[in-house]
């Protein structure tokens, strides 16, 4: 078991670097291509945009894969919290949120919310102005 724990971790490490190499790589092309340029041939602004959407939709296929391929190499591993079924198997009461901690979360996530909002307004303000 610790030799397959060693070998995922030594392809995870290897992935993640090649992703950051093959990213940056990707994003800079990209920028280069869809550069605005003046009549002068000097760089008005560059493409970022295009390595940023470049980027989602590898997330978003990346995602998608392990959506789809995880039941079938993890079985159930990762589907429920590791604590609560040691809990249910030594029979002990599961911690849940009550009523009045449930309300606080909201709470705190709609002013979360608002703040974001309005600091967005005014950015978009000042942008504008």
């Amino acid at each position: 078991m610790e030799m397959k724990e060693e070998t995922l971790h030594f392809l995870f490490l290897y992935g993640d670097k090649f992703r950051c190499i093959n990213s940056s790589y990707r994003n800079r092309v990209l920028t280069d291509i869809f550069a605005a340029k003046d009549s002068n041939g000097d760089i008005m602004s560059y493409g970022y945009r295009y390595g940023f959407l470049a980027s989602s939709i590898g997330m978003l296929l990346g995602q998608i894969v392990f959506n789809l391929l995880a039941p079938k190499y993890l079985g159930e591993i990762g589907t429920k919290p590791v604590a609560k079924l040691e809990k249910q198997e030594e029979g002990q009461q599961v911690d849940t949120l009550n009523k009045e901690e449930k309300d606080k979360n909201k709470r705190n996530i709609y002013f979360i919310l608002i703040l974001q909002y309005s600091f967005g307004l005014d950015l978009n303000k000042q942008v504008l102005q």
